[in-house]
């Protein structure tokens, strides 16, 4: 439960923070990861239903135990797809984010690091410093300090999804050698 809260967190995070108003696809990312984390919950849920039946000797606990599990594994496998998504997503913007036009321009960086409140920009105010051009505004940032500045926040992002998929995968692999020994259960007495 502890990877859904912080696929939520992160992905809250992402969204909301300034590189997300610098980039703005960055806010695509963020949104899978609080996808995948709601849906990780919910079915985190559903799996934690499905180990509190107790006894597996009646037959409808049996099916009831096997569908909340088949439930959980399909639930798991939408949570890895949207986290999967999200960093290949992330590791695609890392790519490409160097031949971006808008990254680029000095003009255009200096509104974007105003606009996303990078911390140094001296002349961002319009009301103090109406007469400094744009392309002058922010002296601090050139465009490959911005890009890199995103690339930190991509590469968190898709460390985040590699950490978040392995709890996925490991739940998915405990729950299908649950399922297969279940199933193999009356094989086994006679």
């Amino acid at each position: 439960a502890s990877t859904a809260v912080l696929n939520i967190y992160g992905g809250a995070f992402l969204r909301e923070h300034k590189v997300g108003r610098i980039e703005g696809q960055m806010k695509w990312v963020g949104r899978l990861f609080v996808w995948s984390g709601w849906i990780n919950l919910a079915f985190i849920l559903i799996g934690l239903a499905s180990a509190r039946i107790q006894t597996l000797s009646d037959v409808w606990a049996t099916q009831l135990f096997k569908v909340l599990s088949y439930v959980y594994v399909i639930g798991q496998v939408i949570a890895v797809a949207f986290l999967g998504t999200g960093m290949a997503f992330a590791l695609g913007l890392m790519a490409t984010l160097r031949l971006s036009e808008k990254l680029n321009d000095k003009v255009e960086v200096d509104k974007l690091a105003c606009q996303g409140n990078l911390k140094g920009c001296s002349f961002c105010d319009e009301d103090k410093y109406p007469k400094i051009e744009w392309g002058d505004k922010c002296p601090e940032w050139d465009p490959e300090d911005v890009i890199e500045y995103i690339v930190v926040y991509l590469k968190l992002a898709a460390f985040m999804a590699v950490f978040s998929i392995s709890f996925c995968m490991a739940g998915l692999y405990s729950t299908t050698v649950t399922i297969r020994k279940i199933n193999r259960y009356k094989w086994d007495l006679v």
